[in-house]
């Protein structure tokens, strides 16, 4: 095993220990639009993933009211439990909480996903 898989289980395992901290939601990854040329209708398929997440708050100096708003939260998923790349669009359902992804950065090492989740 090399470094980079080192790094990732550490990330993934570390992540576990946070316990009550990290919660089961479901991810839906968006898929490539299809357009019907018949209907006019643009329609996106959805691929649904039971993962684990930590939701948290921004820290207040993090938060400038335009590209990071005071109700966003970022989402901390080791990337071994997230199967697909996240894009833009896609949504997280935390509970009765829907969030929709309007950011997302991996660590150099490709060990953590940190998603800015806003609400649609």
């Amino acid at each position: 095993m090399g470094m980079k898989e080192d790094i990732q289980t550490f990330v993934k395992d570390g992540l576990l220990t946070l316990g009550n901290l990290q919660s089961t939601v479901t991810y839906y990854a968006s898929g490539t639009p299809s357009y019907n040329a018949t209907t006019g209708a643009v329609t996106v398929s959805q691929t649904a993933y039971s993962i684990l997440a930590t939701l948290v708050r921004y820290r207040k100096e993090e938060i400038d009211g335009d590209a990071i708003r005071v109700e966003d939260k970022k989402a901390l998923i080791a990337a071994l439990n997230l199967p697909v790349t996240p894009t833009l669009n896609d949504t997280l359902v935390d509970g009765a909480n829907t969030w929709i992804v309007v950011g997302a950065n991996i660590d150099p090492a490709g060990a953590l996903w940190i998603l800015q989740l806003r609400r649609p």
